[in-house]
C-alpha cells in the first residue's frame, strides 16, 4: 500500500472528467471504471517513455539527465500528503477500536512507511522521485484590504 500511494500522481482523481452529476457526463457506467491503479500505470508509462528518451542522450552526464527528468516526469504525492493520508487512516482505525472492534489493526509508523518507499525505489542512477509541493504565498496588503472591504 505504501509504495502504491507514493506512486500516485499528484493530480490523481482530478483529470478524468467523471462527474456523474454533470450535464455532459457519460451515461455508460463502464466509463467510470478508471481506477487508482490505472492512474499509476498511466503515469508510470509516461515516465518510462520520458526516461528512455533522456537515457538515450549520451552527450549528457547523469546529473544533467536527472535535472531534465525532474522537469518532465509526472509529479507524485509528496511525503507530507502521504503522512496526512496515513494519519486519516490511523484516526479511522482508532475510532473502530473505540467502538469495540476486536483486534483492530494499527497504522504503520512514519519511519516504516518512508523506509518501505525508499526500499522500493529502483536501483537506477537516473531514478528521480518528482514531487510538486503546493506553494502558498503570503497575503499582500492589497489583497487583505480587498478581502476585508468586500461588500459580501
Amino acid at each position: 500500500m505504501c509504495w502504491d500511494t507514493a506512486r500516485l500522481p499528484k493530480s490523481h482523481g482530478k483529470s478524468h472528467g467523471k462527474n456523474r452529476f454533470c450535464r455532459h457526463a457519460p451515461k455508460d457506467p463502464s466509463k467510470y471504471a478508471f481506477t487508482k491503479q490505472d492512474e499509476i500505470d498511466a503515469a508510470d508509462a509516461a515516465d518510462e517513455e520520458v526516461t528512455e528518451t533522456i537515457r538515450a542522450l549520451n552527450h549528457l552526464s547523469n546529473a544533467e539527465k536527472r535535472a531534465l527528468l525532474a522537469e518532465q516526469l509526472v509529479p507524485r504525492l509528496t511525503m507530507t500528503t502521504i503522512r496526512r493520508n496515513r494519519d486519516g487512516l490511523n484516526r479511522i482505525l482508532k475510532a473502530a477500536a473505540a467502538l469495540g472492534l476486536r483486534n483492530a489493526p494499527t497504522a504503520l509508523s512514519y519511519k516504516v512507511i518512508e523506509r518501505h518507499i525508499r526500499a522500493k525505489a529502483p536501483d537506477d542512477p537516473l531514478y528521480v522521485r518528482v514531487t510538486k509541493p503546493k506553494l502558498r504565498m503570503p497575503w499582500t496588503e492589497e489583497r487583505l484590504a480587498q478581502f476585508l472591504t468586500c461588500p459580501i
